[in-house]
């Protein structure tokens, strides 16, 4: 009982080094909805936020400090104020990339239906 603590703290850290060594973040952008993994392999956080929910997608910095460099990471804000926050691993260049991208997926106007295209005619 005395060492459950210790063991527990042993295996997250275990778990943040493979993390950060051979971990993945995913992002899945469907018709629907915006699924964000994290983890490694199979085992890992997957968070769900609908299409229609999500506000801003932004680059924010994260509450902690590493010495004189802040860091930041990439933040899904929702109507219903629920924050998606993930990324902090990567570099500015790839955040910016990154927040783009899903920026233009996510915001983009869908394309024009044209008539007669559904029920086959021309």
């Amino acid at each position: 009982l005395f060492l459950s603590p210790f063991i527990a703290i042993g295996l997250a850290m275990i778990y943040a080094l493979l993390s950060s060594l051979i971990g993945r973040t995913e992002i899945t952008i469907g018709l629907s909805e915006v699924t964000v993994f994290t983890g490694l392999g199979p085992v890992g956080w997957r968070r769900r936020c609908p299409l229609s929910a999500i506000q801003d997608i932004r680059i924010a910095a994260t509450n902690w400090q590493n010495r004189n460099q802040r860091n930041t990471q990439i933040v899904v804000e929702t109507s219903s104020g629920k924050e998606i926050k993930f990324g902090s691993g990567l570099d500015e260049r790839r955040q910016d990339y990154l927040v783009e991208a899903m920026r233009s997926l996510v915001f983009a106007p869908a394309p024009p239906v044209r008539r007669g295209a559904l029920s086959g005619q021309r």
